[in-house]
């Protein structure tokens, strides 16, 4: 497994009078939410975290985002709509709806059609579907089959509204909205213990489930039904979310980690957990930043990146198979209590040329034995064998040299190594050395480096190889 570097780059502790809950980004700003502070709007410069703006005219518990506005759920001025200046990141309070009791944890905006809606969860009131006219914020049909409504996620426009909740043992419906009424397609608590939920979120293939009481789970949905596809339990976990095939999760007491899913296997990249106070959520921003908000009021940011294996400046190569000129064998050499190495790809070159290759159906055996030679490791790869058909040679007569057929053999033998990059060309000759002996000179074509060159003697009819420099 690869390793990774996570470190804290930046934290945030400007003496704020609340803790940070959640965040989103929206116009170019880290927008986090700091409960009875407000909000509060973050750039990051220089690797650093930059207050660039302030808003404390009401308690803000969680927001999101979309290109237009910032929505802002709150547990006793219940929901807002914010626009943001791009230059200064000031907010302003465009539309407000105070007048609903009940704590509001989660509000998103949502498209159907042309029109513009908020869903908003609402842990004592159940789900809410809003219109934003003017600065009002007008009550469009509520849903009280689960009133503990705590957190969203929809894939976007027109797409199934998920909706995490609180009561008995927790669970998640599936709604449809048409722009006047909540349709359930599916209410699901199918666990077999308890599991609040405190956050939900999702992607193209997942949603996430953080479970107040214990771990997380990562849930399926097929457009009729929820599959846990697979669940963990690190301790009471606050938030979960997902960026590709890495999995970030807050732990309340214990901190936060990273995981990879390739499912059906979750693997713990990244334990954090060196800040006081609970965790509170993760935002990842990019391949490499991530915001953590934590309850010791601190707004953190983090580098995440993987470690790049160590560069290998040199070959060591395989064992060396020396083979001297004149000698018709070869054998390894021990240097410093180890086998020697080659560096040069010869003895990659001398087992692809003179190992016996499987012969094809189609050629012409030597001898009647009906032996077509080969190495049993070939049945382990489909359409992949080693060595050469050199040895087919042996059933040639008379005088001619068998150039043409041995050039081919060896290029063939030989071909694996542009396929993996080594050689950008492969250039054989064979000649006539003397009476059933060929010359064969590998020209070894590599990119960006020199070509290497090698010679060998080949007595085809009694098989035998030997160095020719």
């Amino acid at each position: 497994m690869a390793a990774y570097n996570f470190t804290e780059l930046s934290k945030y502790d400007g003496g704020f009078a609340s803790a940070h809950y959640y965040s989103t980004v929206h116009k170019g700003y880290i927008i986090t939410a700091r409960f009875g502070g407000g909000m509060a709007m973050f750039k990051i410069e220089g690797g650093q975290l930059v207050l660039k703006n302030e808003y404390t005219g009401r308690e803000i518990y969680n927001v999101s985002s979309d290109e237009e506005y910032v929505y802002a759920a709150s547990w006793t001025d219940g929901v807002m709509v914010f626009s943001i200046n791009e230059g200064t990141g000031a907010a302003t309070l465009e539309a407000e709806r105070d007048t609903e009791a009940g704590v509001f944890f989660h509000a998103i905006s949502y498209m159907v059609g042309s029109t513009k809606y908020i869903i908003a969860a609402n842990e004592n009131g159940g789900l809410r579907a809003y219109q934003k006219v003017g600065s009002s914020i007008n009550l469009i049909d509520t849903d009280t089959d689960m009133n503990t409504a705590v957190w969203i996620f929809t894939k976007g426009a027109g797409e199934v509204i998920h909706v995490g909740w609180s009561a008995g043992a927790g669970g998640i419906n599936a709604y449809t909205f048409n722009g006047s009424a909540f349709s359930l397609v599916k209410k699901w608590d199918g666990w077999a213990t308890t599991n609040v939920c405190q956050a939900i979120n999702g992607d193209d293939n997942y949603i996430y489930y953080a479970n107040n009481t214990g771990g997380f789970y990562i849930l399926s949905w097929d457009g009729a039904n929820y599959t846990i596809e697979k669940s963990y339990d690190p301790g009471r976990t606050m938030y979960v979310t997902a960026r590709g095939s890495l999995v970030y999760a807050a732990n309340q007491a214990d901190g936060f980690e990273i995981y990879s899913y390739l499912p059906p296997d979750l693997s713990v990249l990244i334990t954090e957990s060196t800040a006081s106070g609970n965790y509170g959520s993760i935002l990842p921003l990019d391949d490499f930043y991530v915001i953590v908000s934590t309850s010791d009021r601190y707004l953190r940011l983090f580098g995440f990146e993987e470690i790049p294996p160590p560069e290998i400046t040199t070959y060591e190569g395989d064992a060396r198979l020396v083979f001297e000129k004149g000698d018709a064998f070869g054998d390894v050499n021990i240097v410093d209590r180890d086998l020697e190495r080659d560096p040069t790809f010869e003895t990659a070159v001398i087992i692809s040329l003179f190992t016996n290759k499987r012969a094809e159906n189609e050629d012409v055996l030597p001898d009647t034995s009906a032996d077509k030679c080969g190495w049993w490791g070939d049945t382990l790869y489909d359409n992949d064998s080693d060595g050469s058909r050199l040895w087919l040679l042996r059933r040639s007569k008379g005088e001619d040299a068998p150039l043409a057929q041995a050039e081919q053999y060896c290029s063939e033998a030989l071909a694996w190594m542009k396929d993996d990059g080594i050689a950008s060309a492969i250039n054989v000759t064979a000649s006539e050395e003397d009476f059933q002996t060929l010359l064969l000179e590998i020209e070894v074509e590599r990119p960006d480096k020199d070509p290497l060159t090698f010679k060998y003697f080949y007595n085809w009819e009694r098989q035998l190889s030997r160095r020719a420099d």
